[in-house]
């Protein structure tokens, strides 16, 4: 059944359905607050916030946009909000209490190459937040969750054409932005 059609059913207090929507996309949804946050993100927990907002604003989606559109605005916006109030409370807390301040134990990897990974893995994800919202969706369901065009497409509400461009224009762009230059060194 489509997404559209389990919506209906939803929409007339089918919570089963709504059980299938969640099964089908909250491995892209947890990749898109992964994203977003990192692997010290609390996924499941704004997962879970994030299906109790769409199911309860159910009869505001209006479908202008596919279902995993709007839900990934709706988990994209959880994560930010989370990410400001995490970011302030590590500024408040004691530098021995933020867990990225410790030293590595002897034979451990190296402080600076943990340094680096950290600030590849940052750069990273600005770059996926900067995409246009379609493209980070194409793109997270395409390449995170290695699913195929035609399922992107589905996922998406859209042609298989659109999400193979959604898809090439993302990765254009974040290949141009990670890109190593010179001058970066």
């Amino acid at each position: 059944m489509t997404d559209t059609g389990l919506l209906d059913l939803a929409r007339g207090g089918d919570r089963e359905a709504f059980g299938v929507l969640v099964e089908r996309h909250h491995r892209m949804l947890a990749g898109l607050i992964r994203q977003r946050l990192g692997p010290r993100g609390p996924v499941e927990d704004l997962l879970q916030e994030v299906f109790a907002k769409s199911l309860s604003n159910l009869s505001r989606f209006g479908g202008r946009s596919s279902f995993a559109t709007w839900a990934g605005s709706i988990a994209l916006n959880l994560a930010t909000d989370w990410g400001r109030k995490e970011s302030r409370r590590r500024r408040l807390a004691p530098a021995s209490d933020v867990e990225q301040d410790r030293v590595p134990a002897p034979g451990s990897e190296r402080p600076l190459h943990a340094i680096e990974t950290r600030e590849e893995a940052a750069r990273a994800r600005a770059a996926i937040d900067d995409l246009p919202l379609r493209w980070r969706l194409a793109v997270t369901l395409r390449v995170v969750e290695e699913l195929p065009y035609e399922t992107v497409a589905e996922r998406l509400n859209a042609p298989v054409s659109s999400a193979r461009t959604w898809v090439s224009r993302g990765l254009a762009q974040l290949r141009r932005r990670l890109e190593v230059r010179d001058d970066d060194t």
